[in-house]
């Protein structure tokens, strides 16, 4: 599955880095991430052909057609 992992991979929560853990993880599921924590819009989510959004310290409002196209996703 190809999934789109919103937010900062340099800020420090405690003792670990904010996304690092989330990424290894789902990785390590045999699945397919892409990190970003820039602005997004439905032509990015398309390009890397997104199939699901996680959204963890992700500073940019995401727009209502992106959560309109990944309802439940």
């Amino acid at each position: 599955m190809n999934i789109l992992l919103l937010g900062p991979t340099k800020q420090k929560i405690l003792k670990n880095f904010r996304v690092e853990e989330i990424k290894n993880y789902l990785i390590k599921k045999k699945n397919i991430v892409i990190q970003s924590n820039k602005k997004i819009d439905i032509n990015y989510l398309n390009k890397f052909k997104v199939e699901f959004i996680i959204c963890n310290g992700y500073p940019h409002k995401i727009s209502s057609d992106i959560v309109k196209n990944y309802k439940n996703k």
